[in-house]
């Protein structure tokens, strides 16, 4: 292509000036206002630019030769960035033809395009300003949206004359990222001042002009630009709001949505101050819907009048109209919802039941014990009657095994949902007793399902049944590598790892390889102590190393995959590091991202710096990775270097509240629990209640962070929750399960509850905290907060009755299922935490662990156990233990390195507060 001729020039980007945020918003770079630029002479014979080498240039752009104006023009282009102040002196000048070529030059400088840009971008600017239809205009809008040309277009739209046309422009959803996406391109070049600069000249959508506020947040500029607000533009309540939620000025902000009668705001504000009604009357009045209404009307009496049986009426009445209008289940499942939420869980069990089995199932197995599945099942309780149930069971199976096991598969299974029972309270024999039978006719046909049946056993921790059942059939056709393929996937390297076993044992019988290949899977079955993951791991490695090369390469590789199945991040970051020697080579097979992970999971801090200094552009304009690597430095004392990094971290998120939720997020799995929390509740005060990203926020603050209620601020933790709730409310919303919609019920009265208690109103916190306690009876949850709390408070009389009502709950379960090891160290955690009936504690807790010795949960019950005895070396020993079986990979239940990741940040949290923190006591 030709270089480009003046008149292509003029035709690329013509200059009006509209409206922007800011002063001097037009030019993100220049200051070329006409007026403020030609106030100076050009021919000022101080003016140090006579000095630059292309100083002559300028000249010769208003040269009467038209070949020697274009070839200056052409010149002064290439510089780019760097000709800008030549031009800017230029675009001064009073010759007219300098001027505006000056002019041109420095749009097209400023706006990215350089005779090296895309000429296809050159083409659609060109098409663009060609266009005489705003339907010309958006195609080649779209056009640079496709070539990633997000600066043109924010210029192209700023600069478009045409109002109307510009506001159709403006409202193309593909424009809704591109200032964002422009400006994080900017960031990425750490240029902040042209992210400001091209934010200014964006759309002024909400999300734009939040952006905007952050990174004046961030470069101290939002005092000036509160100042600068002309108060008679169209836009300055808006933008003076979001200015004020993004500096978090709390009183400012309070004062000026009074003065504004900003009622959304105010909401906001009060849920801070520990006080939801104003939002939930705020979720009231934006609902179109007439149950909804009633419902949020119900919860405020609820939780100010805290008259309960008026709440208990509305749900029931709303569920005697459900069984009248014979409902479809929808509406079922939104009464189900509301009545948990208030914690009226018999209403909700009985409507869950009714109108949804397959969620009444779950629901009821996520209880400690629970007497009601086995009529969900249409089979007899075998607690009850174990003769009937007996009967029941063998007519099941034969009904199931005279059908046509394919249609099975397709259909729900009482044998696997019996058998998954079973699992699930440890009553291994048991449910094998189920499963044998349809596993033989499944054998006998020779029917793949077969191998499901197996993974069942994997995933619900029976890995001895899995294997002795294997071995019991054999090796015909190769079953042992088919079932390890089904597991762990038909992949190269479960076929490497076979070939090492192979080679290094090549006089075993193929059982023993199995159990091999189990073992280094973190599945060995019973021969495990036999055929130990860590010495086979080291052979491999041995013998693949005394050859080297790309031998010892490949070992290394099978081998990080092995680690990695089996979650053991200790010899994932190991040989992970290892293959990261070779970078591009890493990189091209995703190692750097693996080692990168490995060493998140292992909390390892020089790790985690090595890892992302290994390819810095992996993790320098992703803000949760700067976070990460901030937080790593902090823990390494590196305190100035980690607040650079988490500044920069939080300029990168261009206050996008998915992204600053992560970072909190990561702040908070580092131990840095008031920070995040504090940086969620400014998120969520940036917010209209309105908003998805409102709701998403809550969740995090609720949900991860329980900051507020650990800290005992039981105003704020009960209308943050009540807020949560009053979204939940929307008919549309369809919550994870029914289970944890109950926890939620529960959550709000409790907090309700202690806030009650704060204000010296015992009779009605008891009744509340009763009701609390009874909705969540025999749950483990109990345990996190609700017994801990009472602790703290007069009600120890009704702590003991209470405790005592979940402990014989409990009990039952153990009782009816001996081996159930949940059930073992859920009453462990109770006693413990409740610092109630501690020696059974410590025996169920030790028979939990003895029945699962790796589960890392488990472990640590058993130190929360010893710490509630007051012995500080045992459960720092175990809770030490408890960390160590997370990183070797050594529960039995799969689980993956981002599982781990977490489940280390909590237990990591627990061995501090048990290295420092006093012992808990029964009556403080």
């Amino acid at each position: 292509m030709k270089p480009l001729s003046t008149i292509a020039l003029l035709s690329l980007l013509s200059y009006s000036q509209s409206y922007a945020i800011g002063e001097n918003a037009p030019q993100p770079k220049g200051n070329t206002n006409s007026t403020e630029l030609k106030t100076s002479s050009a021919n000022n014979s101080d003016n140090p630019l006579k000095l630059h080498p292309q100083y002559g240039l300028l000249q010769q752009l208003s040269d009467p030769s038209y070949t020697k104006r274009e070839e200056a023009t052409k010149q002064l282009w290439e510089l780019g960035e760097e000709g800008l102040p030549l031009l800017k002196f230029a675009f001064r000048s009073d010759d007219p033809e300098r001027s505006k070529r000056a002019e041109i030059l420095i749009r097209n400088i400023e706006s990215g395009v350089l005779p090296t840009t895309d000429k296809n971008v050159i083409k659609a600017i060109d098409a663009y300003r060609a266009a005489s239809t705003t339907q010309g205009k958006l195609k080649a809008i779209d056009t640079l949206i496709e070539l990633k040309a997000r600066k043109q277009v924010l210029y192209l739209l700023h600069w478009e004359e045409n109002d109307a046309m510009k506001a159709e422009i403006s409202r193309n959803r593909k424009l809704r990222s591109v200032a964002l996406a422009a400006a994080h391109e900017a960031l990425a070049e750490d240029n902040i001042d042209d992210a400001i600069a091209l934010l200014r000249i964006a759309p002024h959508e909400t999300f734009n002009m939040r952006a905007l506020a952050h990174l004046l947040l961030h470069t101290g500029g939002i005092d000036k630009e509160l100042l600068s607000i002309d108060p008679k533009s169209p836009e300055a309540t808006d933008w003076k709001l979001i200015l004020l939620k993004a500096k978090g000025d709390l009183p400012a902000l309070k004062q000026f949505a009074q003065q504004e009668q900003l009622k959304p705001t105010l909401a906001t504000i009060a849920l801070l101050e520990g006080n939801a009604s104003p939002i939930l009357e705020h979720f009231k009045k934006e609902s179109n819907d007439a149950s909804q209404r009633i419902i949020l009307d119900t919860l405020t009496r609820h939780f100010q009048k805290r008259d309960q049986q008026e709440a208990r009426d509305v749900i029931e009445k709303l569920a005697e109209q459900l069984d009248e209008e014979a409902s479809d289940g929808s509406d079922a499942e939104y009464i189900a919802r509301n009545a948990m939420f208030f914690g009226f869980r018999d209403i909700g069990e009985k409507i869950i039941a009714k109108y949804d089995k397959e969620e009444a199932i779950k629901y009821f197995a996520s209880q400690e014990y629970s007497d009601k599945e086995f009529a969900l099942y249409g089979a007899p309780d075998p607690s009850k009657d174990a003769e009937a149930f007996e009967k029941w069971l063998s007519k099941e199976i034969k009904r199931e095994l005279d059908g046509d096991l394919a249609l099975l598969e397709e259909n729900e299974s009482s044998i696997e949902l019996i058998a998954t029972f079973y699992l699930e309270r440890g009553e291994v024999a048991r449910a094998m007793q189920v499963l044998n039978p349809l596993l033989a006719a499944l054998e006998k046909d020779g029917d793949d399902r077969w191998f499901n049946i197996l993974e069942l056993l994997y995933l619900n921790g029976a890995q001895d049944s899995m294997v002795s059942t294997l071995v019991e059939r054999g090796n015909e056709d190769e079953h042992y590598r088919l079932l390890c393929n089904h597991l762990f996937g038909d992949v190269q390297e479960t076929a490497d790892l076979w070939k090492a076993i192979d080679k290094l044992y090549p006089d075993a019988n193929s059982e023993d390889q199995l159990f091999r290949f189990l073992s280094l899977m973190g599945t060995a079955g019973a021969k495990k102590a036999e055929f130990p993951h860590l010495k086979l791991q080291q052979a491999i490695y041995d013998d693949a190393e005394r050859i080297g090369g790309t031998t010892l390469r490949s070992a290394t590789e099978i081998l990080a995959f092995a680690a990695e199945v089996r979650s053991d991040s200790t010899s994932a970051l190991r040989f992970y590091k290892e293959l990261c020697k070779d970078v591009e080579y890493a990189e091209r097979k995703n190692f750097d991202e693996k080692y990168r992970q490995a060493a998140e999971a292992q909390f390892n801090y020089q790790e985690i710096i090595n890892s992302y200094d290994l390819v810095p552009s992996a993790y320098k304009n992703s803000p949760t990775r700067l976070a990460r690597y901030a937080m790593a430095l902090r823990k390494l004392g590196k305190s100035d270097e980690a607040e650079r990094v988490l500044e920069k971290s939080l300029v990168r998120t261009l206050g996008t509240t998915k992204l600053v939720n992560a970072v909190a997020g990561v702040m908070h799995e580092f131990g840095y629990r008031q920070e995040a929390h504090a940086l969620w509740l400014n998120t969520l005060l940036s917010l209209s209640p309105s908003e998805w990203d409102f709701f998403y926020t809550l969740n995090y603050i609720n949900n991860q962070s329980h900051y507020a209620m650990r800290s005992q601020q039981w105003k704020l933790a009960n209308a943050l929750k009540l807020a949560e709730i009053a979204i939940f409310t929307e008919p549309s919303m369809r919550p994870v399960s029914s289970y944890l919609t109950l926890r939620s019920g529960f959550t709000a009265n409790f907090t309700y509850g202690m806030s009650l208690m704060e204000q010296g109103k015992v009779a009605d916190a008891t009744e509340i905290l009763g009701s609390a306690h009874d909705s969540l009876i025999g749950d483990g949850t109990l345990a996190d907060d609700f017994f801990p709390a009472l602790l703290k408070t007069p009600l120890q009389d009704e702590a003991d009755q209470w405790f005592e009502a979940s402990w014989r709950h409990v009990e039952k379960e153990i009782h009816a299922y001996p081996n159930d090891h949940n059930a073992k160290n859920t009453a462990a955690w109770l006693g413990s935490r409740a610092v109630r009936r501690l020696d059974a504690s410590l025996t169920h807790a030790r028979n939990a662990v003895k029945l699962r010795p790796n589960q890392p949960a488990y472990i640590d019950t058993l130190a929360e156990t010893y710490f509630a005895k007051g012995d500080r070396k045992k459960a720092m020993k175990n809770s030490q233990a408890a960390l160590d079986s997370i990183s070797n990979g050594l529960g039995l239940t799969p689980t993956s390195l981002d599982r781990s990741y977490s489940m280390y940040s909590e237990l990591l949290d627990q061995h501090r507060r048990f290295t420092k923190d006093p012992f808990p006591s029964s009556n403080e």
